[in-house]
């Protein structure tokens, strides 16, 4: 069994949809939220434009985390916290979810045993305390262990990989409260031309073409080639964020037995 250092935790690196993300076990971090905001900071070495000394990219895709616990609310698996770490700030937005990353919270379940693997497809229902919104994932399994392979393709992501599909329950006002947080189904803006536009200001998820989303890969070619796993640990560095994208491109399936709200 391999050393681990005073100066690591474990964590996976995995891709969701068009964004990249550190995953933790709530276990493995501090409860404290400015110890918790100062490891993730150490870890993806922020503030550093570069992010040179950490696991992050130097990008908003690349600069994210979730941190994921069994849960004991009824009717739930796994509550999962996500948070957009800032590369030039000492900060970590936690106000908002992510889509891409919602897509790679079920793989991540399953297969730290979080959630017991079901072939062909296991249900992961999924609460966000971001949002306070349930999310419940259908994950493709085959002989017990997660589907990372396969031919669905999404813009923004060379190649190919499995389908997980994402169902938003009740997603409309997850940051103001109201699906729209004005009152108005459209508005009257005046620009600074003076012209005048209607607009529709809508507190809601985004949608995938098709409603689906791409599965995610781990980011260990080797081990991911011969085992479809994603690495289980990485030295602690320095790491912090900005602001948080919202639910960037949150998905439905077609067909869904789930509520949902509709694009306008």
């Amino acid at each position: 069994m391999p050393v681990v250092k005073d100066s690591s935790i474990p964590c996976t690196i995995m891709r969701g949809g068009t964004s990249k993300a550190l995953f933790f076990l709530a276990s493995d971090v501090p409860a404290d939220v400015q110890q918790r905001t100062d490891l993730l900071l150490r870890a993806f070495g922020s503030p550093d434009i570069r992010q040179v000394d950490g696991m992050g990219g130097a990008d908003p895709l690349t600069s994210k985390t979730a941190i994921i616990r069994a849960s004991n609310m009824p009717g739930v698996d796994v509550e999962y916290t996500f948070g957009q770490v800032s590369i030039t700030e000492s900060y970590v937005d936690m106000a908002g979810n992510c889509g891409n990353i919602s897509s790679a919270v079920g793989p991540y379940a399953i297969d730290k045993g979080l959630v017991p693997a079901v072939d062909p497809v296991t249900t992961v229902r999924i609460f966000n305390t971001n949002t306070r919104r349930m999310i419940v994932a259908e994950v493709p399994v085959r002989e017990g262990r997660v589907v990372t392979q396969g031919t669905y393709q999404i813009n923004g992501v060379p190649g190919t990989g499995a389908e997980i599909k994402l169902h938003f329950v009740d997603p409309g006002g997850a940051i103001t409260g109201k699906l729209l947080p004005t009152g108005n189904a459209v508005d009257k803006i005046k620009m600074e031309s003076g012209q005048t536009v209607d607009v529709s200001i809508v507190d809601g998820p985004r949608f995938l073409p098709r409603w689906k989303k791409f599965a995610p890969r781990s980011a260990s070619a080797s081990e991911c080639a011969t085992t479809g796993r994603s690495p289980t640990s990485a030295t602690e560095r320095t790491q912090k964020s900005r602001s948080c994208q919202r639910p960037r491109r949150s998905g439905l399936s077609r067909g869904s037995k789930y509520p949902r709200i509709a694009a306008t």
